[in-house]
Order: structure tokens, then sequence, then C-alpha cells
């Protein structure tokens, strides 16, 4: 064997300050979650992943999505026409239901990344959503279990009979199934169709960005058809029919899933991001009262445990954007001892897992400040499509346009303002701002926020139209007379908030996706989702609170005599107001540099470097290494090289422990190491 104490160069550039010595232990590079075929061996490319099995998953999804859009889009006139429900309280029911719908994805998720796997967890959110729906068609059907049907004169009078209380548990059971089983479908559903196409492949990295493409054209019309032809059955045929068609649907999205199950790739769970993040949380919570590492007391007497050297520098030279969540770093904090003696992930974390969940909660002052858009996203479900059941619907002599068809000039507009913005806007933007997309994803977020107010103060107008012509006409005591006007005065409204869904919504969803650590980038889709949910749930509380301090502004029957126009002046004003907090935060937020990240790996500590030289000079021996006073890089045999670590000065300069063992032959070694060595720490 060479002697211990030969050296390697090593860059001088790269200074750093903090604790003594560092711990670090090597791991596995790459993705070690190897896709497998359906018999759970090695995937053969030739045989499994690519478009054919990805566009069977986007069949699946865009299944899913006429389900459960349709649901959403005409459940406030199911809960209002058929059941005999208040208008105030049908409302924070679609709104609760939608942001139950968004929230479900925690479970989906965590049985996916924890337990099943993708495609299971596909295959029983679906059948979930179809039992599900079975159980609201069943509520639909039948005559002796429905509530008789009621005029405008006895609605007035405020004698309708409701649906009686079996029934509506029955109806709550089915939506409570039809919202956990969408929730789970979105928390793997894009993946697993992402999972088809390999990001180590040059030729297949390439197929990516054109998936997801059309994964979201495929949702899109998805949602044009629920508002459309499905909608039309619910109203023309009956709501029986319609929720009957649903479940035939899910039906057809179980099948296609089955259909190309020999053709997928699979990927095994390895445990859900949620767990890690709780893993530091309760770490760093142990290590409450200990001195935080930035301390010269933390400096003199303990260790800090890491997995890659690079971390150390980046966390010790980066600025201190994540200032506000240090109190995690204790959770990397290791006492001087035996490395055998180390404790569990419940009890120590490694300083990249801690960055990492620092960055998600770094995420969560844009999360509060943005989830508005889809408050004002809400009464596009609710209190317009209300308003649209009382105007002119008529197309032509024969044709009458269901009040839920009144979403469709959402649909349509996003639609045709997405190509439009990736063809004409983008490269203007581009070439205004010199910015690589435009503009950034905070400002993408904004400008759909302020769409959003211009939304709720066109609303309001719109519906201050509307009470005129009702007082005109006298109209106040009969809400089932179409008035002489136009269905067409909701466009504008929903032209705007269609806007801002191209803004916000994608902004949202890219920001969430690219700023996440790569390792919890599931947590940062669920952030994305749990945006939304907090935006639904909100308007849920607004309506209840509007509804407990003036029963004038929403009347529980009677929509023209309700004050809606003031309702959406105050969503108006509530909206200006997250604009304002939103820009004063996202103002001050540091955006993930990775232009910084590729420096750091380019002049900085080529530690990894020297890890393949130290693999490839003992290739069946323990191996170590540590920095010298003079920064390089001294490797050999754990055992000698120990008492020259004992006789380091830690306090005049800092050193870096790598430690290695149990190494394959290098005949068949891999390149991985996944062992840890037991060294004696001074």
């Amino acid at each position: 064997m060479e002697s211990p104490s030969r050296k390697a160069s090593l860059a001088p550039e790269v200074r750093f300050s903090g604790p003594s010595l560092i711990i670090y232990r090597s791991k596995a590079q790459g993705d070690c979650r190897h896709a497998v075929d359906y018999r759970n061996n090695k995937a053969d490319k030739s045989l499994t992943g690519g478009w054919q099995p990805a566009l069977i998953i986007s069949g699946t999804e865009f299944c899913e999505r006429i389900a459960g859009f349709a649901i959403a889009q005409n459940l406030i006139t199911y809960l209002t026409g058929f059941m005999h429900l208040s208008l105030d309280f049908s409302a924070n029911v679609v709104t609760t239901y939608v942001g139950a719908t968004y929230m479900s994805f925690i479970i989906g998720g965590y049985v996916a990344d924890t337990w099943l796997g993708r495609f299971w967890t596909l295959f029983f959110s679906i059948l979930t959503q179809f039992f599900g729906l079975v159980l609201l068609t069943f509520t639909a059907t039948f005559p002796t279990i429905r509530p008789p049907p009621c005029d405008d004169l006895t609605a007035l009078q405020g004698v309708c009979e409701t649906a009686h209380r079996w029934t509506l548990t029955v109806m709550f059971m089915g939506l409570c199934l039809v919202a956990l089983g969408i929730g789970s479908i979105k928390s793997c559903v894009s993946a697993f169709g992402a999972d088809q196409f390999d990001i180590s492949d040059p030729g297949e990295k390439t197929q990516l960005p054109k998936f997801f493409n059309w994964f979201f054209f495929v949702v899109s019309v998805g949602g044009l058809l629920a508002v459309t032809v499905v909608v039309y059955i619910q109203t023309h045929l009956g709501l029986g029919w319609g929720l009957g068609t649903l479940a035939i649907v899910m039906l057809c999205s179980l099948l296609l899933l089955l259909i190309g199950r020999k053709s997928y790739r699979y990927k095994e769970p390895t445990g859900s991001p949620l767990t890690h993040a709780l893993q530091v949380t309760v770490a760093a919570f142990r290590n409450r009262n200990l001195p935080h590492p930035s301390t010269q007391e933390f400096q003199k007497d303990m260790l800090l445990y890491v997995d890659n050297p690079h971390a150390y520098v980046q966390h010790y030279n980066k600025d201190k954007s994540n200032f506000l969540f240090r109190f995690f770093d204790k959770a990397t904090i290791v006492k001087v001892g035996p490395w055998e003696t180390r404790k569990g992930d419940w009890e120590l974390a490694s300083l990249e897992k801690v960055e990492e969940v620092k960055r998600i909660f770094h995420l969560i002052p844009t999360m509060a400040t943005s989830f508005l858009y889809y408050t004002v996203l809400a009464q596009m479900l609710t209190f317009s499509v209300g308003q649209s059941e009382t105007l002119d619907r008529r197309l032509g002599p024969h044709f009458l346009v269901p009040p839920a068809v009144v979403g469709v000039f959402l649909h349509l507009t996003v639609l045709v303002t997405i190509p439009l913005y990736e063809v004409v806007i983008k490269p203007v933007l581009r070439h205004t701002t010199s910015h690589e997309t435009g503009i950034s994803m905070l400002q993408r977020i904004g400008v759909g926020l302020v769409f959003s107010v211009l939304a709720m103060i066109t609303a309001a107008l719109v519906e201050r139209k509307r009470l005129q012509v009702i007082a005109t006409l006298n109209l106040e005591d009969h809400p089932g007379v179409m008035l002489p006007m136009s269905v067409f005065w909701l466009l504008p409204q929903y032209f705007l908030v269609g806007l801002g869904e191209v803004f916000a919504y994608i902004g949202h969803m890219e920001f969430f996706y690219t700023e996440a650590p790569k390792t919890m980038r599931t947590i940062g889709t669920g952030f994305f989702l749990f945006t939304l949910a907090m935006g639904y749930f909100a308007s849920s509380l607004i309506v209840y609170l509007v509804g407990s301090f003036s029963t004038q502004w929403l009347h529980s029957r009677n929509i023209n005599t309700s004050r809606l126009d003031k309702f959406y002046w105050l969503m108006a004003g509530l909206a200006g107001v997250n604009v304002v907090l939103y820009v004063l935060v996202s103002r001050n937020y540091t955006y993930t540099n990775e232009l910084y990240t590729r420096e750091l790996y380019s002049k900085g500590w080529k530690l990894l470097e020297h890890r393949k030289k130290l693999l490839s000079t003992w290739a069946s021996s323990p191996v170590a290494a540590y920095l010298d006073e003079e920064h390089e890089v001294v490797i050999g045999n754990p055992v000698e090289l120990r008492m020259q670590i004992k006789t380091l000065d830690h306090q005049q300069h800092p050193r870096v422990v790598v430690s290695v063992d149990e190494h394959e032959p290098s005949a068949n070694r891999q390149g991985n190491v996944t062992n840890e060595v037991a060294l004696d720490l001074p």
C-alpha cells in the first residue's frame, strides 16, 4: 500500500470557517431507484417505457379530469336545485369539497412513496373515485330517497323539502371518496408518466418536456368536455344519467391503466420526503438546548454531520437567506465520540437534509401570500354559476345552455392564451427584459394575482348591472324567470380569471417544482396543491363569515335579493391587499442559485474526484482522508491517519474527515460506496 501521506492538490480559492471537524459519509451517486418491469426485473428500454405507456397514463388522467371537473362544475346546481340546500351552504360545500380534493394528495403521495408505489396507488385511487361516483349516482337515481321537486314559489317561501339526513350522509360519503380518489391520483399520475422516460438517457430526456406539454393539453381537453358534454347530459337527460356516465368513465380509466401494465417502467417506493422533513424537525428539537453550530462554543466541543463536503462549503459561504430557519442546523450536531455510537435518523440529520428542509420552509411565505387567487377562482364555480341560472342562456331558438357550461369560457381562455403566451408574449418579454423566460416565476404569479383583482372588480360591476335589470322589471321574487340579459355578460370575469390561471397556476406549478430541493420535489408539488386547497378553504371561511355578519349579502334562497356585488367588492379588496403583501414578500425572495452550485463544483473542493483515486488505490481495505494545514487532501489507512488527525490544531485549521470502508474488489465495483467506517474521532 502506498504511504498514507500521499497528497492531492486542492483548489486554493475556497476557504471556510465553522466547526472544527466535519464527518463525511460517502454515498451512492445518482438515482438508486432503478426502473423495473411488471415482473420486478430490471426494465428493458426496448420493451418498456417511452411514448406509448406515457400516452396511456395521460389517457387515464384524461378520464379522471372529465369525471372530477364535471362534478365540481355542476355541484352547486346539484345541491341547490336537487337537494334544496341553501345557496351559501352549498357554496361552502363546493369549495370545501374542492379544497379536500387538493389536500388529499398528502395521503396518496405518502402511500405511493412509502408502500404501494405509483401504479398501485393509481389503481386503488381510481377504484375509490369510482365507488364514490356510484354512491352519488344512487342518491340521484332512486325516487324514494331523493327530495320531491320544488317550484319557485315554494322555494321563496322556504318550505322546500330538503334531502333526508341519511341521503345527505350517503351524498357526503360519495363526495369524500371522490375527493380522496382525485387527490391521490393527482399526487402520482404525472410523475408515473414521467417515469416512462429515463432522464439519464439524453435521447429520452429531451422527450420529457414534450410529455408534460401533451399531458397538460390532454387535461385541458378533459376539463372542456366536462363542462360541455357531461353537463349537457346531466341537464337534459337527468342527473342520474350524468353521474352514471362519470362512473363508466372512471371504469374506462381503470381499464386504460391495466392495458399498459406490461409496458410500464416502475420505481420501487423509497420513503416519503415528508418523513425526512419530520426527522430533521424532531432531531433539531432534541438538540434545542445545544449551542448553534456558528458559535465559538460549538466549534470547540462538537461536530457536524454531512453527507457531502460541497454542502458544507455552500452552507458557510452562501448568503444567509435561510437565517430565519437556522434552528434546524442543530439537527446536525454530533457530540465527540466513537462513530459507532451515532444515533438514528430521528436524532441526527445530515447538513444536506437540513438545508433541504430549510429550503422547503423558505417557500411558505410565497404560498401564504399567493393562495388568494384560488379563492377568486372558487367564485367561478359557485356564485357565478348561480348568476348564470338567471341570465338568458339561449343559443338560437331551440338550444338552452346549461348554467354550468359557463365554465367553458375559462377553459377556452386558457387553451388559447397558453400557445399565444409561448409564441408571442414570451419572446417579446424576453427581448424587453433580457430574462431567459421573459419574466421570473414570482413575477408571473404576481401578474396572475393582479388579474384576480380585475376579475372581481369586473364581476362586481356585472352583478350591479344584473340587479338593475331585476329592479327595473320587479323580478326580485322570481329567481326562476330568465332575465333579458345575456349570459355572455359573465364572459369578461371568466376571461380575466382564465388569464390569471395562465400566469398564477402555471407559475405556481413551476415555482414550487423548481425551487424545491431535487430530493424533495414531491413536497414541492405538494406545496402547489396545498396552495390550491388553501384558496378554496379560504373561500369557505369568507362565505361563512359574510353569512354570519350579513344575511342580505348572500341570501340563502334567492340570489335576486342578495347583494352579491358587495361580496365581489369585498373579494376585490382582499385580493388587492394580497397583491401588496405578495410584492413585499417576493421582492426579498432569493432563488435557488444553480449557477453558484455549478461554480462550487468546478472551483471548490475536489473530494469527489479524490474519492475516485482513493477507491482505485485501495480497492479492498478501509481508507480515510483529511485536509492538512495547507488545505491539501491526505489519504490513507484510517488506523494510521487517526494519530495524525488527533495532532491537528482544530482551532486554527478546520478539518474535514472523509471515511470509506468495506470496498468491493475493483473488478466487481459499480462505483458506489454505501458503508461507513468505524473511525474513532479525537
